[in-house]
């Protein structure tokens, strides 16, 4: 199986990895760089009403708008920088494949039907196969080794479920007792509804929500940056490692989606 894991692993650099775009001379990653600087700023700005610039007469609700802004503006530096990875994969697999399609689909289809020396009616067989030996792989591996699954396992195991949830309880329990420490009571919360009327908190609602969307959005992409920048430190370190269970996971799912059903021996006609 060496060689079908060299094969996923040159079509995880090939199309999935990002290393065409992490590179120092690359202007729309230092944009995305300060661009996520200036967000977070924009929140220590958003809870500080002291902070620079210095309006303290805006309200929350205006207030909050300009991080949702710069948060948009972090998204669509990163929906450039994807459109400049793919035109990156379209330029190399053009020259590699010596074909014209200007498609990343046709070019991914077109490799899939060179590189993978079987029909595309035989996918779902291979993708089997190369399920059952990752499987086999995870099972019969050494006591020693240690992989992203294994260290996950450290940080949280499922049977310390009831005692996370006590542990987050308590702290829950910390924050409130800390701020009613402060003079903070219920009446505060009753105070705020009773002052606003039903349309301005659903604006309120709105653009908090909206926040939020964004800003869980914004996470996961640091995430994946620097997911791939560990990647590609563990590429310049080991260029000859076995695949990873992420890697095959992803060539599986690209060979069940190019998997078709052999042709039918009677011709079907179209129900009416």
């Amino acid at each position: 199986m060496g060689n079908l894991f060299r094969l996923i692993n040159v079509y995880y650099d090939l199309f999935e990895s990002f290393k065409k775009i992490l590179y120092i001379k690359n202007k729309l990653i230092w944009l995305l760089l300060l661009s996520l600087s200036i967000f977070v700023y924009s929140f220590y700005w958003y809870v500080n009403k002291d902070a620079f610039p210095y309006f303290p007469k805006v309200s929350n609700g205006w207030r909050l708008i300009f991080p949702i802004l710069i948060e948009i503006l972090v998204l669509f530096i990163w929906f450039l920088l994807l459109k400049q990875r793919e035109k990156l994969i379209i330029k190399e697999l053009q020259e590699i494949l010596q074909s014209k399609q200007t498609k990343l689909y046709d070019l991914r289809k077109l490799w899939f039907s060179i590189c993978v020396d079987s029909d595309s009616t035989k996918y779902l067989e291979i993708a089997e196969k190369i399920d059952k030996v990752l499987n086999m792989k995870d099972k019969y591996k050494s006591n020693f080794s240690l992989d992203a699954k294994q260290f996950g396992l450290w940080i949280f195991h499922p049977e310390s479920k009831n005692r996370l949830l006590a542990m987050f309880m308590g702290i829950c329990a910390a924050i409130i007792g800390l701020t009613i420490a402060t003079g903070t009571n219920i009446y505060n919360i009753f105070d705020f509804f009773r002052n606003n009327s039903f349309w301005s908190l659903l604006a309120l609602d709105l653009i908090f929500s909206i926040f939020i969307m964004f800003a869980i959005m914004i996470s996961k992409l640091v995430l994946l940056i620097i997911f791939e920048i560990f990647v590609l430190l563990g590429d310049k370190l080991d260029k000859e490692r076995a695949v990873s269970k992420r890697r095959s996971r992803i060539f599986i799912n690209q060979l069940l989606f190019f998997y078709s059903l052999p042709k039918p021996k009677i011709r079907i006609k179209n129900l009416k």
